[in-house]
């Protein structure tokens, strides 16, 4: 109610979090929508899920890495036999994960579904990456020693 005689229309976009992408509001209400490759999801009519991929956890465990499915309730390890795996990231489009090792004092990419085919991309001046971030627009690697 406006000055006791009107109603004022209330922007729920405007509060952070109304939707989880897109919102638009209407008179009275707004309405959330989802960027292309996600959809509604149906429980929750304010947030998106992908539309492709598998809702996954990846960690990694000291001696190796682990993927954790979130919709089968199921875990599946990655990368075996790793000395101290610590930073980890998963592009995407690429199906590429990385991680670094801080006892080899290494940083390694595999396939997701393919761990034992590792390869080593950095071999040196990496003291103790804890942190690592792949960029999958322009395919750096960033890491924190």
């Amino acid at each position: 109610l406006h000055n006791s005689t009107s109603c004022a229309d209330i922007d729920e976009c405007a509060t952070l979090g109304s939707c989880s992408q897109i919102c638009f509001n209407n008179v009275g209400g707004y309405k959330c929508d989802c960027l292309p490759g996600y959809r509604k999801d149906p429980h929750h009519h304010t947030q998106c899920r992908a539309t492709e991929g598998h809702l996954s956890l990846l960690f990694s465990h000291k001696s190796d890495i682990r993927k954790l499915s979130l919709e089968r309730k199921a875990m599946t390890s990655i990368v075996n036999r790793t000395r101290s795996s610590c930073g980890l990231d998963y592009v995407f489009r690429t199906g590429m994960i990385y991680w670094s090792d801080v006892m080899e004092e290494k940083i390694y990419t595999a396939p997701i579904d393919e761990g034992w085919k590792r390869e080593t991309v950095i071999s040196s001046s990496v003291m103790t990456a804890d942190g690592l971030a792949a960029d999958w627009i322009y395919s750096h690697l960033y890491w924190t020693d």
